[in-house]
C-alpha cells in the first residue's frame, strides 16, 4: 500500500514547461539589465563627482595664486608640441607649473632651468619658451624652501608626462577620467580674454560618459 501511495504521489509531480522556463529566463534577464544599468550609472556619477572635486581644488589653488601675485596664472594661449603649433585647447598649458611652483636656477653649464620639486623634473628655459612662449614662470623662486605649492593635495598621478623629441618631457595637469578612445584628458584653462568669466578665467574639463559629453567647469 505504501508503494502504491508513493507511486501515485510521484505521478502527480511535473517539471517546468518550456513557456515557464522562458518566462523565468526573461525575468532574470530584465533584473540583470537593471542591475548593470544601475551599476553603470553609479560609476558615471562617481567619475563626475571626482572631477568636480578636483575642479574645486584647482579653483582654490588659482584663487590663492591670485591673492599672492595679484594676477591669475597666465595661459599664453598656445603650446608647441613636437615642433607643431597647436591651439591651447588641444594641448596642456603651464597651469601645473604655475600652481605647484618651481626653482629657477643655473645648471652646471650656466644655462637657465626650472626644477619642479614635486616631480623631481627639470626643464631648461629654452624648452619653456618653445612650449609656452615665455621666458619663465611667475611662481618660480631662487630658493627651494620658498617654493609655494598652491595644490597641496597634488599627487603624481594627477599629471602626465608627455615625451618631447630631444627635450625634457612636458607636464600636463590631467583630468582623473579618461575619455573613450583617448590616451590622456587634460584640464583646459584660459585667463586671456576668457569667454565665460570675463575679467577672471575659464577652467573646464570634458568628460564623456556613455553618449553624454559633460562639461565640468567654473561657470
Amino acid at each position: 500500500m505504501t508503494d502504491k501511495m508513493q507511486t501515485k504521489q510521484g505521478t502527480g509531480r511535473r517539471g517546468f514547461t518550456l513557456v515557464e522556463m522562458l518566462v523565468v529566463i526573461s525575468i532574470i534577464g530584465v533584473l540583470a539589465a537593471m542591475v548593470v544599468g544601475l551599476a553603470g550609472g553609479a560609476t558615471k556619477q562617481s567619475h563626475l563627482k571626482r572631477v568636480k572635486s578636483d575642479l574645486q581644488n584647482i579653483v582654490t589653488g588659482i584663487d590663492r595664486f591670485k591673492t599672492k601675485y595679484g594676477t591669475y596664472p597666465p595661459d599664453n594661449g598656445r603650446v608647441l608640441v613636437n615642433g607643431g603649433q597647436t591651439n591651447y585647447l588641444a594641448a596642456p598649458n603651464q597651469l601645473f607649473y604655475e600652481l605647484v611652483g618651481s626653482v629657477h636656477r643655473l645648471n652646471a653649464s650656466g644655462q637657465s632651468e626650472f626644477y619642479v620639486p614635486q616631480l623631481g623634473l627639470t626643464s631648461n628655459q629654452k624648452d619653456i619658451k618653445t612650449w609656452f612662449g615665455v621666458e619663465g614662470f611667475v611662481n618660480a623662486t631662487e630658493d627651494m624652501k620658498d617654493v609655494e605649492n598652491f595644490l597641496p593635495n597634488f599627487k603624481t598621478n594627477d599629471v602626465s608626462l608627455i615625451p618631447m623629441t630631444g627635450r625634457t618631457p612636458l607636464v600636463g595637469l590631467r583630468v582623473a577620467v579618461k575619455n573613450p578612445g583617448t590616451n590622456e584628458n587634460f584640464w583646459y584653462y584660459r585667463s586671456t580674454n576668457p569667454t565665460n568669466n570675463p575679467g577672471s578665467y575659464d577652467l573646464w574639463a570634458v568628460v564623456v560618459t556613455g553618449k553624454h559629453t559633460n562639461i565640468i567647469s567654473n561657470w
